[in-house]
């Protein structure tokens, strides 16, 4: 019989199947010299087949728990959440916002982060409270107003810079799951989805 170089690995290939499916082990009876190479190649390569599926499964084992790892991160970046915003409209009509300058705002969830500026020694000593105006603007998608009120009793003029952080579930609506949301002195919209 004559072969191409592909019959002739689809052959070498079949007869590596046929002998180890049917467990001939006895080498000898194969009369193909250039067939029993091929099958003591094949014997050599085998094991490292085995091992790079090994070292597939290793990877994927080892790779595994930095997923879920990201899965908690992911879940605890609501963690330092742990204030609430407060409803009340005489609450929010009473509050100044001209003590601070607000830096940068971003949502993370059911978390707004509110960077602030303001004079003081360090900043560790202040305390927030985010408060909405119990008002819902009818828009689409709806507005609600809220307002950050900073309690700053530090001495020095130093001008430190905190984030605060708030849980904003509260301001959900069951009829929509995006809401606008409009800080008193920043000027950028907030978009709130959930």
């Amino acid at each position: 019989m004559i072969f191409n170089e592909r019959q002739k690995s689809h052959y070498d290939l079949s007869m590596i199947y046929y002998i180890g499916k049917n467990n001939l082990r006895d080498r000898e009876n194969i009369s193909l010299s250039p067939f029993i190479f091929r099958l003591q190649f094949y014997n050599i390569i085998r094991p490292k087949i085995k091992t790079d599926n090994m070292s597939k499964i290793w990877l994927l084992i080892l790779l595994f728990p930095l997923v879920l790892g990201c899965k908690k991160h992911s879940q605890n970046a609501n963690a330092d959440c742990k204030e609430k915003v407060i409803i009340d409209a005489d609450l929010f009509a009473g509050i100044s916002t001209d003590q601070f300058v607000i830096k940068s705002v971003s949502l993370s969830g059911n978390c707004i982060h509110i960077t602030i500026q303001s004079g003081g020694c360090s900043g560790t000593t202040w305390q927030a409270t985010l408060v909405d105006a119990s008002s819902i603007a009818k828009s689409n998608p709806p507005q609600r107003m809220i307002k950050l009120t900073l309690k700053n009793t530090e001495p020095c003029e130093a001008l430190p810079v905190r984030t605060f952080s708030f849980d904003i579930s509260q301001l959900q609506l069951p009829y929509t799951n995006l809401i606008q949301l409009n800080l008193d002195g920043y000027n950028q919209k907030l978009l709130y989805a959930y």
